[in-house]
């Protein structure tokens, strides 16, 4: 099993290191992509690749089917920017494809592990106010409850 979790949720002022990649969309997309295709060689037959999504790929605007619109994700500095929610459209797109390719040989799945509590939520004191936020963390869960959505 291979569990491709990592993300960021804001767009950083600066490219990902060494590159001209957007730093959020160099994290959750094409570091997924990269080591996937590293690893596919080795996968035993049968072998389970489980990519983060988010409802928040639902939001997603903008023509999906143009090259512009990717290619504004994928540079950092060309518009439309990269945000959270084009990222994790772009894992749900990637397992999809995933599964075309590679069915006689992997099972790739994107889970939405629900509203789990972690440091990222206190971004939203600052957009929501304290009253608000302290009411949406009462509906997330523990980050416990979180990672076990992936492996049972």
């Amino acid at each position: 099993i291979l569990v491709n979790n990592a993300g960021r949720n804001m767009p950083s002022d600066e490219p990902a290191p060494g590159t001209t990649r957007d730093l959020l969309f160099q994290t959750n997309v094409v570091g997924h992509f990269q080591l996937t295709a590293q690893l596919m060689e080795s996968f035993a037959p049968r072998a389970r690749i489980v990519n983060l999504a988010s409802v928040m790929h639902h939001f997603v605007t903008g023509d999906v089917n143009s090259m512009s619109f990717w290619k504004g994700c994928i540079d950092h500095g060309v518009e439309p920017k990269s945000t959270y929610a084009e990222s994790k459209l772009a894992a749900v797109l990637f397992t999809m494809e995933l599964n075309i390719r590679y069915s006689d040989r992997i099972q790739a799945v994107a889970v939405n592990p629900g509203a789990v509590y972690v440091d990222l939520c206190m971004l939203l004191l600052f957009a929501f106010g304290a009253v608000l936020t302290k009411q949406l963390v009462t509906f997330t869960e523990t980050l416990t409850f979180g990672e076990n959505s992936l492996v049972f």
